[in-house]
């Protein structure tokens, strides 16, 4: 959650906070239901949000992203959220919430008119935007992210040799299908967001400067720091063996191994030398695609 107050064309953000929640937590091969004591935990959290939300009169708006694009009872969830909450959520699709994304990360790093391309790795799902001159080309979102990974091919969140392979086999087969996606392209920032991204630059620089670094915004790594990274994490067979890894986020240890092998697959696919991390993602996005249709002077939470 954001707390942001828009003033004129910009914001200022009040308050943050984080709770980890991984809806659908169905297996392979199961209904994709979101269950009952998902719903309770979801309204509890969101309950609480609504009332540090009503604390600065602020105005919430939620939006939705693969779980709940995926899940067969997405509108029993919303009608649930709202009648516990009074919090109304939005459902968007994949390339809105691309689109949302790269809106947050060039607002971050001041992209501008570069050629860029950004990346977001979440749990669920996986967006992309290339931008040319100022215009995206493509917009693009894929079912390839940190929990679905490790589910389908980590299900203790133990690694094997033989799983990594499978694992990063389906990631390939999964970019190569999407025709609307060029890999040889020109581009001058490549980008990363979110939770896999902003971790293992978190572990690059720990393993760098031995402390934690708070703001990554603006901070680079190279494809051979990524590598290293990925080759330390994949040699740690379990949770508890990645756990002791400086920099690592605890509540990650037991799917980043599948989102790095996503980043690992951006990495080779798109020829990407050197990575710069925003911290500005879908929330922010969501913050100034709101600028642009509300009057000044009003606070929202996002």
């Amino acid at each position: 959650m954001i707390i942001a107050e828009i003033t004129g064309k910009s914001f200022s953000i009040i308050r943050k906070e984080r709770e980890v929640i991984r809806l659908g937590t169905w297996k392979e091969g199961e209904d994709k239901i979101i269950s009952e004591e998902e719903i309770d935990h979801a309204a509890s959290i969101l309950k609480r949000f609504k009332l540090l939300s009503d604390t600065y009169k602020s105005k919430p708006k939620a939006v939705a992203t693969s779980a709940l694009r995926d899940s067969y009872n997405n509108h029993e969830f919303i009608d649930k959220i709202y009648s516990r909450t009074g919090i109304k959520i939005d459902i968007i699709s994949g390339r809105r919430e691309a689109e949302l994304i790269f809106t947050g990360v060039k607002k971050a790093l001041m992209i501008g008119k570069k050629d860029s391309l950004c990346f977001d790795i979440g749990g669920g799902s996986t967006e992309m935007v290339y931008c040319a001159a100022g215009k995206i080309v493509f917009a693009e979102s894929f079912k390839l992210g940190a929990v679905r990974l490790t589910k389908k091919f980590f299900p203790n969140a133990v690694l094997s040799n033989s799983s990594i392979t499978n694992c990063s086999e389906f990631i390939e087969e999964q970019f190569n299908e999407n025709k609307n996606i060029r890999f040889n392209i020109p581009y001058e920032i490549a980008a990363g967001s979110s939770g896999t991204i902003q971790n293992a630059a978190s572990i690059i620089h720990f393993g760098n400067q031995n402390k934690i670094l708070r703001k990554l915004n603006g901070f680079t790594f190279s494809a051979q720091d990524l590598n290293e990274v990925i080759d330390f994490v994949l040699s740690c067979k379990t949770t508890r063996d990645r756990l002791r890894i400086g920099g690592i986020e605890g509540k990650r240890a037991d799917i980043l191994p599948a989102g790095l092998l996503i980043l690992k697959k951006v990495f080779e696919l798109f020829n990407i030398r050197d990575m710069v991390i925003s911290d500005y993602a879908l929330r922010e996005g969501i913050i100034l695609d709101t600028i642009k249709k509300t009057p000044s002077q009003i606070q929202f939470t996002f």
